[in-house]
């Protein structure tokens, strides 16, 4: 409310809004805009990196695949089937690594070579060759698969893991897919 005279000289009590007066918005409702904007603008220069950092291994991809050398062609003669090490390698939240070890089974059949995972598809565990039965075992629930990795007893939901591998300059080489198999 102003006070203003009037053509007699009383004084006559108006009022007058801060848009009428010709100063936009009034100074406290100025200020407390500026502050929120520059709370804003502070939040978001500091939350936007925490908040790419957090998501970072959402956007990461996991390891490339690799060949990795798994041993000399003559160390898998035709017929056998044999157990071999491999690095996997992985990607744990942030960092990447290829520290831990797998073990691939490798098979010679006649006119073949076939690498599968030894980790049974039912509940991970390592699973064996048989030999005698021609069968990989897993010796926890009683998995059975046949040489050529289908399931043929037990829990096991689907066949062995079936990795890709090649014969190259002498060497058997195995393709790692960046996780556990």
């Amino acid at each position: 409310m102003n006070r203003v005279g009037t053509e007699s000289g009383a004084l006559e009590d108006v009022s007058v809004s801060a848009a009428d007066a010709g100063g936009g918005l009034p100074r406290r409702c100025m200020l407390l805009r500026l502050a929120a904007a520059l709370q804003a603008a502070t939040a978001a220069a500091l939350g936007l990196p925490v908040v790419r950092f957090l998501l970072a291994p959402l956007r990461s991809r996991v390891a490339a695949s690799e060949w990795q050398r798994l041993t000399a062609s003559a160390d898998v003669p035709l017929g056998a089937t044999i157990a071999l090490k491999y690095r996997i390698p992985e990607a744990e939240g942030y960092r990447q690594s290829a520290a831990d070890t797998g073990t691939v089974w490798v098979a010679r059949r006649p006119g073949r070579l076939d690498a599968f995972s030894a980790v049974c598809t039912h509940l991970g565990c390592n699973v064996a060759w048989e030999p005698a039965r021609n069968v990989f075992a897993c010796p926890c629930h009683g998995g059975l698969f046949s040489a050529a990795g289908q399931v043929v007893g037990g829990p096991p939901p689907r066949p062995l893991t079936q990795l890709e591998i090649k014969e190259e300059g002498g060497a058997i080489w195995v393709r790692s897919k960046g996780n556990r198999v």
